[in-house]
């Protein structure tokens, strides 16, 4: 039995009503998520997922019998910082569109609908899923293209990586002969346009519709919408770094920023008690 899941399967730790997965010891589950991230976080439109979270629920269900197997694509920044700490001896195989400190980068800005299309890593880890046959093709093989073709982030994987010489099909099932081909013959020519980081897609959407507004009043609104943007992040930034330089701050030195992190709980409480203790703190044009 195959469960193919979009979106969310960490639904014990989201103020939601109750859902569950009605899954056993024989089920393969495939997770797909995308979003925008952080260090140790995964931020759904309304609630914040992470690290800690994620792991300790998937743990969970390994223990409790929930799946047979189960595959996670994560496309966010720094989503690798979600899945770097899986358990190797579980049936878990997590790929990231990112390490656990990059950024994953969007594509294919719509100047017309203002918003981009896609991000390069999901871009190509579905191009890849229709030009294949899936049921000779691993998740291995995927992967190794993804490290090459994915150009403008590091694609990484964790986990039980054992589980990467299974086929993908065995978790997607496969196209038909007609969709290879012609995927095939597009893959000759694919290269994803307009990438961008994803922490930067607000400002350049803000900056496209500047550019192409003719009505002197509208574009003087986004211009100040755009500068208002600007002035918030410059004041997130100062207050960081304020943070970072307190006397009482650890800070990394040695050349360490690169580390993984630890202490996923303490993490999660942290950003926590930050979000809600200053949530709309950046709004207060006093605060210097």
């Amino acid at each position: 039995m195959i469960i193919i899941i979009i979106i969310i399967i960490i639904i014990i730790i989201i103020n939601c009503p109750p859902v569950f997965i009605n899954s056993g010891k024989n089920d393969t589950i495939f997770v797909y998520l995308s979003d925008h991230g952080g260090k140790g976080l995964f931020a759904f439109p309304s609630d914040t997922l992470h690290a800690y979270d994620l792991v300790d629920t998937i743990t969970k269900m390994s223990r409790c019998h929930q799946f047979s197997k189960m595959v996670i694509y994560m496309e966010s920044c720094f989503s690798g910082s979600m899945i770097e700490h899986l358990p190797k001896n579980i049936n878990v195989h997590a790929v990231s569109a990112a390490n656990p400190w990059t950024s994953s980068y969007s594509c294919y800005l719509d100047e017309h609908r203002h918003t981009y299309l896609a991000d390069e890593f999901t871009s190509c880890w579905l191009l890849h899923c229709r030009m294949s046959d899936l049921t000779r093709t691993t998740f291995q093989d995927q992967f190794q293209y993804l490290r090459c073709n994915v150009t403008e982030s590091t694609t990484c994987h964790y986990g039980n990586t054992e589980l990467s010489k299974l086929a993908i099909g065995d978790f997607l099932g496969c196209p038909d002969p007609e969709t290879q081909a012609e995927h095939s013959h597009k893959a000759n020519s694919f290269a994803p346009t307009h990438l961008t980081p994803s922490h930067e897609v607000s400002l350049m959407i803000l900056k496209k519709k500047i550019e192409s507004e003719r009505n002197l009043e509208k574009r003087g609104a986004l211009e100040r919408d755009l500068c208002k943007l600007e002035q918030k992040r410059a004041r997130i930034k100062r207050a960081v770094n304020a943070i970072a330089t307190h006397p009482n701050a650890k800070t990394i030195k040695g050349g360490r920023a690169h580390c993984p992190l630890t202490h996923l709980r303490n993490m999660k409480d942290i950003a926590e008690h930050f979000r809600l203790t200053f949530s709309g703190w950046h709004e207060d044009q006093s605060i210097k």
